[in-house]
């Protein structure tokens, strides 16, 4: 997310009450955390946040990493955006060159650096069309954007550079990157989520398979210690009404995420059942 949203919601200035609360020095641009208040959520709805310090700076590493495109001009229009689910750090420039000089300077930059680019899309201002594009790239759980303003528009900017991380996305990101085990069958698959706090969000699926809670605990353990997952505590099996046996492994990752192994035999199956969570570490 930069300065408009994509052409499939319209695109709308980002809100112009952010207060400058503090400066960090990034890449020489200053970048100011918005007010606690930002995007106008209900306080009250807001669980703890999972500890986001490792995200953070790993987030500010990233964007520490790409250089700003030479001849262009930092309007001192830095941002840093952190809520309990999201942490978006955006910045603005003036530049004499054009979009495709811009295009060329951002995606040599951002693939060297690793980054895969995921496409491009114009971008309106209220169905005006001021010749406004959007770059996107992913790396990891973290997405970048660089947006043109367009020729045709008189912004104060020529175009904007931004690095974000979103819980949901990790969530997703980190469950699809573990493999289902070989013999078991997915039986249900579910993502929650209220979109405004991180206790209410979870990806979890549900299999069958014919082996032994050893084999599967086995399998769990290297799939996930080599995604980068350490292995935090074993806990009793809580029944929810059902007739639940065995034991929940917990793993955690980057103190922000926590994945758990539930191990239970249903009633009428003859198989072995376990459920398998990915949800933030609160």
């Amino acid at each position: 997310m930069a300065k408009y949203f994509s052409n499939k919601l319209m695109v709308c200035l980002l809100p112009l009450f952010l207060v400058l609360i503090g400066c960090g020095a990034i890449n020489q641009r200053p970048v100011s955390p918005a007010p606690d208040n930002y995007g106008a959520i209900n306080q009250r709805s807001v669980s703890p946040a999972p500890d986001n310090s490792v995200v953070k700076a790993a987030l500010f590493k990233e964007f520490d990493a790409i250089p700003i495109m030479p001849g262009a001009l930092s309007n001192n229009d830095c941002h840093l955006n952190e809520k309990s689910i999201s942490m978006l750090i955006d910045c603005s420039y003036t530049t004499n060159s054009s979009y495709a000089e811009i295009k060329d300077f951002y995606d040599t930059q951002l693939k060297k650096l690793g980054w895969q680019f995921i496409g491009e899309e114009k971008v309106y201002d209220w169905d005006r069309d001021y010749g406004g594009k959007f770059l996107h790239y992913k790396k990891g759980n973290f997405t970048a954007d660089v947006q043109y303003a367009g020729e045709k528009a008189n912004y104060g900017w020529t175009y904007a550079f931004d690095i974000e991380w979103e819980l949901e996305d990790s969530v997703k990101n980190e469950f699809a990157l573990i493999p289902i085990m070989p013999n078991a069958k997915e039986e249900k698959r579910n993502f929650t989520s209220d979109g405004l706090t991180a206790s209410s969000m979870s990806m979890k699926a549900y299999y069958t398979t014919p082996s032994s809670d050893q084999a599967i605990k086995a399998y769990y353990d290297t799939q996930l210690r080599a995604h980068g997952w350490t292995y935090d505590r074993t806990e009793g099996t809580a029944s929810n009404g059902q007739e639940l046996t065995g034991q929940t492994i917990v793993y955690r990752k980057d103190n922000n995420l926590t994945a758990k192994l539930t191990f239970a035999t249903g009633k009428n199956s003859p198989n072995r059942t376990y459920y398998f969570t990915i949800a933030p570490a609160i």
